[in-house]
């Protein structure tokens, strides 16, 4: 009976030995227990406007500056920071306007100048075609052998309207006579009279055709006159050549001078165009703020360009975060997913807020470093009032994406991964037993499990 009572007490103190000496030299352990996880992603940043807006020397300027607002002023959506030198732009602008009035004159003298031409030239193309005309019908004449039989009923002609003439002539006399015995009045003499005129029109209109067909050439002229046809029909076709040529010449003449007119029509618009561009306003409500280029900032005088970034306009009233996350967690976010921020300057301050950004290309987190672990910049929103928080503090956030229930939380640096799967090492009475688990998920820093651990159990970490 003595002896097993020795070897109990001696198990038992040999259980409380090997108790002791195991919790000594497995202090560095981890207890699991079972909770609510909201996974996130952490990431650093800083807090920045919501709205600045740099402002740009317009394209089309190289000029100095001649006005400059002052630097930290608070400036209205439109009021003018800053204006260019533009005494050399105006100056063209004059000699623009002046152009094109000019050319605008010399246009209309040109289309006057071209009307005349026009019209001297259609005379000259009308005499032209008459004589021409007036050849071939003599010719015609010569080749019909009408000229006696023309002759004789012109002179045929002649004395008819002779005789007519005659008697209209002792007519208006016996009538002349009848007036001024008062037998007639003003009116029928006149009439009497202008009939006797027309008979005397037709009679010298008859002696001046057979004058002409009396004289007409012999057939030894004959030769002359088709000499005479193939001159005219030569002045003819050279005058319509050169009325062609004129009227084409005229055209570009005239398009020509419109399209001058049009160069300085929209040489004088750019003009404009630049010196309405040599006056920046403000594109919003903010701080006036001078951006530093390679030789400084700008002042009055100082010598800018197209497309120079040298001014911008900060609104301090509503800011953001702009951070960075690392790459290895980029894909779990999305837009809208809530976020807690942590302002560095104020230890134990949490703002709420929401992610509005993701940034599509990853940059490296020292530019140094060719090989290192890249991170994408994002941006969060949030409302309320910051008291105390200004623009560039810095701060962390947690972007929350999933949400665990009921799980066993483990650290990354209690598993262990292999071939063979994910495992810890849990302590237990007769030692350290290496468990293999099934994770429902899993984080840069955790592990997430639902089954096979339980509560109170101890796992080793793996320091």
């Amino acid at each position: 009976m003595k002896n097993i009572f020795t070897k109990i007490l001696i198990s038992f103190l040999f259980i409380l030995v090997f108790c002791g000496c195991g919790e000594k030299k497995h202090k560095n352990s981890y207890t699991l227990n079972r909770q609510d996880f909201r996974d996130f992603v952490l990431g650093k940043g800083e807090f920045v406007p919501v709205l600045e807006q740099e402002v740009n020397v317009p394209m089309g300027i190289w000029s100095t500056v001649s006005f400059l607002e002052d630097e930290g002023k608070e400036v209205k959506k439109d009021d003018i920071i800053a204006e260019f030198d533009t005494q050399d732009i105006k100056s063209r602008n004059i000699w623009s306007l002046r152009s094109l009035e000019r050319n605008e004159i010399n246009l209309k003298k040109t289309i006057e100048d071209n009307i005349y031409e026009f019209e001297r030239e259609n005379k000259q193309y009308e005499i032209a075609l008459m004589r021409k005309e007036l050849f071939l019908f003599k010719n015609k004449l010569f080749e019909k052998g009408k000229i006696k039989e023309e002759i004789e009923n012109a002179k045929k002609r002649l004395e008819i309207t002779k005789l007519q003439f005659d008697f209209e002539k002792a007519f208006y006399a016996e009538k002349e006579k009848m007036f001024k015995a008062g037998y007639i009045s003003q009116l029928e003499i006149e009439r009497f009279r202008n009939n006797l005129k027309i008979s005397q029109y037709s009679y010298e209109n008859e002696i001046s055709s057979f004058n002409e067909l009396a004289n007409f050439p012999s057939e030894n002229e004959k030769k002359l006159n088709d000499l005479n046809i193939s001159k005219s029909v030569l002045e003819f076709e050279n005058t319509s050549k050169d009325m062609e040529a004129s009227r084409i010449s005229r055209e570009l003449n005239e398009k020509s001078m419109k399209m001058r007119i049009e160069r300085s029509k929209k040489d004088s618009m750019r003009v404009e165009d630049r010196i309405k561009k040599s006056t920046l306003k403000s594109p919003i409500d903010g701080v006036l703020m001078y951006v530093t280029g390679w030789d400084g900032k700008i002042r009055v005088g100082g010598r800018v360009w197209s497309g120079m970034s040298f001014l911008k306009v900060t609104d301090f009233e509503n800011l953001k975060i702009r951070g960075n996350v690392s790459q290895k967690d980029i894909e779990r976010l999305k837009d809208s997913m809530e976020v807690e921020i942590f302002p560095i300057a104020f230890p134990g301050k949490v703002i709420n807020g929401k992610l509005i950004k993701i940034g599509k290309l990853g940059k490296l987190k020292y530019s140094s470093d060719e090989k290192g672990v890249k991170e994408f910049e994002v941006e969060i929103e949030f409302e309320g009032e910051l008291e105390g928080i200004k623009p560039n503090f810095s701060a962390e956030f947690r972007i929350f994406d999933r949400k665990y229930k009921n799980v066993f939380v483990i650290p990354k640096e209690t598993v262990i991964e292999d071939e063979n799967g994910v495992f810890v090492n849990i302590i237990n009475f007769s030692g350290i037993k290496k468990t293999k688990i099934d994770f429902i998920g899993k984080n840069s820093d955790y592990y997430f499990v639902e089954k096979g651990l339980s509560d109170g159990q101890k796992i080793l970490f793996n320091f």
